[in-house]
């Protein structure tokens, strides 16, 4: 994946995340769950706001 990107807007920040998943895993909630703890870090770490954050499921990768 690619990871991560932030573009910054003044004092407002736009986070996009890059994943891959494990097989078998519900994508919405794992989405929603990375939305929820990016925006919660980002805001108490750098005091910035997050206006957005945007998760892509990249790919899928099977356990072996």
């Amino acid at each position: 994946s690619k990871g991560v990107r932030l573009r910054y807007e003044g004092k407002q920040v736009h986070v996009i995340v890059y994943l891959n998943l494990e097989y078998g895993y519900c994508f919405p909630e794992v989405a929603l769950n990375v939305q929820e703890k990016v925006k919660k870090d980002v805001e108490h770490f750098t005091g910035l706001t997050v206006e957005s954050v945007d998760v892509y499921v990249c790919g899928v990768e099977e356990v072996s």
